[in-house]
């Protein structure tokens, strides 16, 4: 019998990438498990979770793709031909090349999922290829907050919450017992039970809230009028912090002005919740303090009303005082490798390409113009953010030039580990989109509904 290896790995089904030792037998995973000496540094956490139990049987899954696939028939047929890789990449380049001679490199878009993948080589390719066309999630994910907290503060912030330190915590939008389920969510139960504030503003009693201190049941879509609230409060009870915003902030005498009108009262009648509740949630946290305030996915899917609330938020840690300050939230570093925007070669290549970028003069914030006002802010502290991710082609607009060619024709889609037909919203656009083009790339592990459209598919890792 073959001797079973010890491989340190790690779990690549969520963004947290949690460490795993992998026993492997003729170069065949049999079996994983946590690494204790890597995160989240406990077992226990760990075997709460059933994603990284899967690995073995999703790496040798009969269903799995493991050859690049070329359609035969119809689009949508689903019969396909085995090629090799070197035939695939071929053929696959030379229509590319064919395409981009006829309308130009921006007829040519990706489209990339979660952060579980690694974004920055195919940024990388469309960079020095001269396409602005890199369709990502990030309208309704991450990025609104990052943007929003990148021009209040200077650079993203890491949240905090310690169970020793943290003597408040407010959570926004977020529902870690489903959406994490990791040692995030362990640390909220050790916090809530620590007799300590807990705040939960969430439409729904979820199990987030069924261990708060304080449910604040808001009206969906209604945030902004909420944080506005509690900063009224916050100012009209100087419950503020005094030195920090005389210090660090600028604008408060605006925010005063701006936040006079948001009595309890009236913020009750938009959100329904009770103004005393509004008042005892401000005083909690303003007077507890280091107090921590995550946000989580829901509020990037509000709509019109995700920035103003991401904005709200960043200034109630900022009058509290709770910015770069342990058990609420940090000034989160660069990192000391190579940084994602050098991976991606955005500052080596032509600029050109990025007068053609879909949507620039609506979404000024996710455009090239919109980074570099940004840059202004991350450059005084050293520091530079990706730009590929920030400057995302808009979806909706991107699978419109599929269809209609305005404002200039997209012919040609490379999606990488996402199912675009599903995740994106308006799946009949969608299809339609998918339909129309005259070349389909999908990077996948399983077969899914859009690569059933697709022209090529090539097996990836995963």
């Amino acid at each position: 019998m073959d001797t079973a290896k010890e491989v340190k790995t790690n779990c690549r089904l969520c963004a947290y990438q949690c460490g795993l030792i992998a026993q492997v037998v003729n170069n065949t995973v049999i079996q994983v498990e946590p690494d204790p000496d890597r995160f989240p540094y406990d077992k226990k956490v760990q075997n709460r979770c059933q994603r990284w139990r899967a690995i073995p049987s999703i790496m040798d899954h009969p269903k799995r793709i493991n050859y690049p696939l070329k359609r035969l028939g119809q689009r949508g047929s689903g019969k396909w031909q085995t090629i090799t890789w070197e035939t695939a990449l071929d053929e696959i380049a030379a229509k590319i090349q064919e395409l981009k001679e006829k309308y130009g490199p921006e007829t040519v878009a990706t489209c990339i999922g979660g952060p579980h993948t690694n974004h920055w080589p195919l940024h990388r390719f469309m960079n020095l290829f001269g396409s602005p066309n890199n369709i990502g999630i990030n309208q309704i994910c991450w990025n609104a907050g990052i943007l929003v907290n990148t021009l209040t503060y200077g650079w993203t912030v890491g949240n905090e919450l310690d169970p020793e330190l943290t003597n408040c915590a407010l959570l926004w939008g977020i529902n870690p017992a489903q959406s994490d389920n990791s040692l995030f969510w362990h640390n909220i139960l050790q916090f809530a039970q620590s007799g300590k504030p807990l705040i939960v503003v969430d439409p729904k009693q979820t199990q987030a809230a069924r261990q708060a201190t304080l449910w604040l049941p808001i009206r969906p879509g209604t945030d902004p009028f909420l944080a506005l609230g509690l900063i009224h409060i916050i100012i009209e009870e100087g419950l503020y912090d005094q030195s920090f915003v005389e210090n660090w902030c600028y604008g408060f005498e605006e925010l005063v002005k701006h936040s006079a009108p948001y009595t309890p009262d009236y913020v009750a009648g938009i959100t329904g919740i009770c103004p005393e509740d509004i008042v005892k949630a401000a005083r909690l946290y303003a007077g507890n303090r280091p107090g921590c305030l995550y946000s989580g996915r829901a509020i990037d899917q509000i709509g019109h009303n995700t920035v103003p609330t991401h904005q709200g938020l960043a200034i109630l840690r900022a009058i509290t005082g709770n910015v770069d300050v342990p058990g609420a939230s940090h000034i989160t570093e660069m990192p000391d490798f190579m940084p994602e925007i050098d991976l991606e070669m955005s500052e080596q290549t032509m600029a050109s390409f990025r007068d053609k970028q879909l949507g620039q003069e609506r979404l000024v914030l996710q455009s090239y113009r919109g980074y570099e006002k940004l840059r202004e802010y991350t450059l005084k502290q050293g520091k530079r953010l990706p730009m590929r991710y920030f400057t995302s082609a808009h979806p909706d607009l991107a699978f419109k030039a599929m269809i209609d060619g305005e404002p200039y024709p997209i012919k040609a889609l490379i999606v990488m580990a996402t199912n675009p037909l599903l995740t994106q919203p308006n799946t009949k656009l969608v299809y339609e989109a998918l339909k129309s083009l005259n070349l389909l790339v999908v990077l996948e592990v399983f077969e899914t509904p859009t690569t059933m459209l697709a022209d090529y598919v090539l097996p990836i890792a995963g």
